[in-house]
């Protein structure tokens, strides 16, 4: 007999991984597994992965709290947010859309993405106005908050991008954040695909 078992929804990941924590040998306290899923998304593949490697890690009987989960996995929301966002600055909205399907398709937390993308756009915004404004790129570089080789890239992906628009997408991944936290109707994968398309130059949602 075949046994098939339903993926746990987002709710009940940190019970999950509790659950997989302790079949491991190990426990997993449960603000770490909420920090875990958040990190991680909602791939069960992935995150039983890295079950594995943190029950390596702590040994029979260890503990893993919530420090242990952020010295020990990689927060990868903030990178997948900023290639994002680096499309939406290259206008570029076929890519936007498929970028966020991949995310989408990734089990990807939705919510995570939405400070990263507004951080780059941010950054984004404040280099196309500088430069608008005359001041020399190396200095535009010099003032923003990242590291010089960053900083010089993103300079350069504003070339020749309008500010009024970036001011735009800063406020489609606005309402972004909003309906995430219940403003709209929309489930997260549809209110993402909606916004970045907007933001990348495509029609607003009605």
């Amino acid at each position: 007999e075949v046994r098939t078992f339903a993926a746990p929804g987002k709710r009940d990941l940190p019970g999950w991984l509790v659950a997989g924590a302790r079949e491991r040998g190990i426990a997993l306290a449960p603000q770490a597994a909420r920090a875990l899923s958040a990190r991680l998304g909602a791939s069960t593949a992935r995150l039983a992965v890295e079950l594995d490697r943190l029950a390596t890690w702590a040994g029979a009987d260890g503990e893993v709290g919530v420090a242990d989960v952020e010295r020990m996995t990689a927060d990868t929301s903030e990178v997948r947010a900023w290639t994002l966002a680096d499309a939406i600055v290259a206008r570029d909205r076929e890519r936007t859309v498929a970028v966020a399907e991949e995310l989408i398709a990734q089990g990807e937390p939705i919510p995570a993405l939405v400070g990263g993308m507004a951080k780059r756009l941010r950054g984004a915004y404040e280099a196309a106005s500088a430069i608008a404004a005359g001041v020399p790129a190396a200095e535009v570089e010099k003032k923003l908050a990242m590291h010089p080789y960053a900083a010089k890239m993103l300079v350069r992906s504003v070339q020749g991008v309008d500010a009024a628009e970036l001011s735009a997408a800063i406020g489609a991944v606005a309402d972004l954040e909003w309906w995430t936290r219940g403003g709209s109707d929309y489930d997260d994968e549809v209110a993402l695909t909606l916004a970045v398309s907007r933001a990348a130059g495509g029609a607003a949602a009605g």
